[in-house]
Parts: structure tokens; C-alpha cells; sequence
């Protein structure tokens, strides 16, 4: 959340869950600025999952 705050960009939504395939949670963001949004994560080291990655779980 911290990261999001930096770049001042307000939550739509959010929510979580895990998957027996991996030994992590996932959480799934809507945001009012996206790309703005993957900008930040990439500075900070977030991992963004694609859609096949998805389909994997």
C-alpha cells in the first residue's frame, strides 16, 4: 500500500487468495491509474503476473 501511496493512486478494488500449485498468495488490484500503477511496482520490485500465470493456478 505504501508503494501506491507514493504515486497517489486510489484502490478500485482488491482482493486475495492462494493456490495449492504455489507457496504464495496473490492478490488481484483494480486501479484509477494502471500504468502509472506498473511504473511503481517495477521501481519496487513487484512481482505483476500475466494471464498464463493465472491460468496456471
Amino acid at each position: 500500500m505504501d508503494i501506491l501511496n507514493e504515486g497517489k493512486i486510489n484502490i478500485e478494488y482488491i482482493y486475495a487468495f492462494s493456490s495449492i500449485k504455489i507457496d504464495e498468495a496473490v492478490v488481484v488490484i483494480k486501479l484509477e491509474n494502471m500504468e502509472k500503477a506498473i511504473e511503481l511496482f517495477d521501481k519496487h520490485g513487484v512481482r505483476i503476473l500475466e494471464q498464463e500465470d493465472l491460468d496456471e493456478l
